[in-house]
Parts: structure tokens; sequence; C-alpha cells
């Protein structure tokens, strides 16, 4: 039990911990949502005992919205080729996403096979972007000058028939999910229970949490829950690479040189400055600022792993380099594009997979909290 006082499921509650009683005493003053950064740790984290000889496997999925396409598709592929069907999540101690990939790691911790959220993304991806929506024309775009571009009733109910009730404490496994909270100006992590101290967020249904870190802004409007505002977790960890990585080692006693990473993109543009932004363009020439500032949090978080604990113990897949840009909310292109795409860098990268990943599987997930 960590001693000290808490706040608890993001209120105005204090918690009294006691070491000798080993139980919560709640004093609840239920009234307004704190900050969720409030109930951090000020301490170092107790680490939990990991095996000296056990690898810590990690699976890290960006998020890219339809283009989740590509990452579902390399899971499919190597659940279908390399394990013969057996689910691909319990290969991997933490499965981290965000956005759209957060969607494919909270599927998988509901148990669903990798070729179910495939076909969730190709088949029914036109109803989150309708590609009539999406097409061109003077009055959309002004539209979308002041109003989001889509309607997120569609997703959120594919959300709750796909995950259904199921919260935080029943995945399978050990899972970390970014989002960004925007009433306080918070990042927001969701955590499954896999350490004692990670009370706030077991009971937290899943379809809410895939709602919150794939809330994009100017495609889907933020996602209001328990008082808080939340926005896609893509504004600031987009490649949640480092995220799991610093996950592990504040958790667990596991060593760096045992930690191995699969780290999964949706396909980023490199960013080149043109003559016009060069010369101090202004707000419409840096109109997709953003993606560019999620291109490069994406090589930082993978070259930071690397730094830490070897860049050979990191393998990065994506889209292959000069391949045709696809939109996030293009669902035409991408059910026509990613598949293939996807089936063949798996194949390229399958048998290193394999050998670092698939040679047992993970200790099954069991809440802590």
């Amino acid at each position: 039990m960590i001693k000290g006082l808490h706040f608890f499921a993001g209120y105005n509650t204090l918690i009294s911990v006691s070491a000798d009683s080993g139980f919560y005493a709640v004093n609840a003053e239920l009234e307004k949502p704190i900050r969720r950064s409030d109930t951090i740790l000020q301490t170092r984290r107790e680490l939990l005992p990991w095996p000296d000889d056990a690898t810590f496997k990690i699976l890290s999925l960006d998020g890219g919205g339809i283009k989740g396409i590509f990452p579902a598709g390399i899971l499919t592929y190597l659940e279908e080729q390399c394990l013969g069907g057996q689910p691909i999540g319990g290969y991997f101690d933490l499965i981290t996403g965000t956005s759209t990939g957060g969607i494919i790691a909270l599927g998988l911790g509901a148990g669903m096979t990798a070729r179910s959220l495939l076909d969730l993304y190709v088949n029914e991806g036109r109803h989150v972007f309708p590609p009539q929506q999406r097409a061109g024309g003077p009055l959309p775009w002004l539209r979308n000058l002041f109003r989001n571009r889509y309607d997120r009733a569609a997703l959120d109910e594919l959300l709750r028939q796909t995950l259904g009730a199921k919260t935080l404490r029943e995945s399978r496994y050990r899972l970390l999910i970014p989002a960004t909270e925007g009433k306080h100006g918070d990042p927001a992590v969701y955590k499954t229970p896999h350490h004692p101290g990670y009370f706030l967020d077991g009971d937290k249904p899943m379809a809410e949490v895939a709602a919150a870190t794939s809330a994009a802004p100017t495609y889907l409007k933020p996602m209001v829950q328990d008082g808080y505002i939340l926005l896609d977790g893509g504004i600031w960890a987009n490649n949640p690479t480092m995220m799991g990585l610093v996950e592990a080692l504040t958790c667990f006693t596991v060593q760096r040189e045992n930690i191995a990473i699969l780290s999964i993109g949706c396909g980023q543009d490199d960013f080149r400055i043109d003559r016009k932004q060069a010369a101090g363009a202004g707000q419409y020439q840096w109109r997709k600022i953003i993606e560019v500032a999620m291109h490069y949090q994406s090589l930082t978080a993978v070259n930071q792993a690397g730094l830490l604990i070897g860049r050979d113990k990191v393998t990065r897949l994506d889209r292959p380099a000069g391949a045709e840009r696809v939109d996030l909310d293009d669902w035409t292109k991408a059910r026509r594009l990613l598949p293939e795409e996807a089936s063949a860098v798996a194949e390229q990268y399958a048998d290193r997979i394999a050998g670092t990943f698939f040679t047992q599987t993970a200790a099954p997930f069991t809440p802590l909290a």
C-alpha cells in the first residue's frame, strides 16, 4: 500500500491511506473535478518486482484517424501468419495507444482479434468519416472553419457497440491511453490498475476512454466526462512509445536492457519547409502545422527510446517512404491502399518481430487496485 494522501476519481475527494489498516478511508467532498495532475504521486513510485531474465515487451500504436487501418492490418498479418490466430495482445506486457491507436489497444484489451478490428475500420469507418461529407466545395469548406467536420455520435455509438460496458479493470492486458484534459490544461493518461497506486481509472468504461483519446480537434467535438473536457491524446503524444517506456521503468524493476518495443505508425509525411513558409508566411501557409508537430513528436519519441534502451530494441514500423498521402479522414483511400501496404510491411519484418516478441506469452494481467 502506498502511504500518504491522494485524490480519488478526479474529484475533490481526499483519500487517507493507512499503512496499518490496509484500506482507504475516504473523506468525500464531491463538489467539482480537480486537476488530474493533482493526483500525481510526489515521490518515486514503489517498483513492482520483475524477473531479472524476462523481457518486458511493449506494443505502441500511433494516432492517425482512419489510417488506423495500417496498424490494424499489421497486427492482423502477425496474428494470423506468425501466431496461428492466437491473440497478439497476449505477447505484450504493456500496450499503449493514442487516438486511433488507443481504440485498437482498447479493442485488444477487450478481447477482440486484430482481424475483427481491421474489419471494423474497413467496413464501418465510412460511418465515422462519411466520404460524401468529406467532398470538397465552398460551402463545406466554409462551414468547417467554424464547426467540427464530423458528428461524433457515429463514433460514440460504434465504440459502445464494440467495447460494450467493459471497464479498464476488465482488460486482458495492461493498457496506457493518452488523452488531453482541456478544462485545466493537463495531459490525461488513462491506465489499467496494473500498479497498486492506480486507483483512478479502473472502473472507467473502455468506450469512454476510447472516445476521449480520439476526440481530434476540428474533426470531432471534445468529450465531456466527469466534468472534464477531453481532447485527442495526439495533441501531445501521438506516438506514445516513450510513454510506454517510462511506464515500464517507473512501475517495475525491469532493467533497460531487458525492454523491447514494437512501435507502429499510421504514416507520417516528411516535412520540408517550402519557399513561402521560409519567407515568413502566415496562418494559411502554416495551417497544417499540427501535422508537422505530430511528425516531429513521433521522431523524437522513437529516438529518445532508442537512446535509453538501444535503437536495436525499438522496432518501428510505418508506411513506406514516398507512399501516397492519405488524410486521417479519407476512408475511401485508406481502405484502398493501407491493407496491402500493411501486409507487405508486416511480411518484411515478421521474422524479426517473431524472434523478439513471440517466443513466449506475457504473464497475465491482474488488477492491483
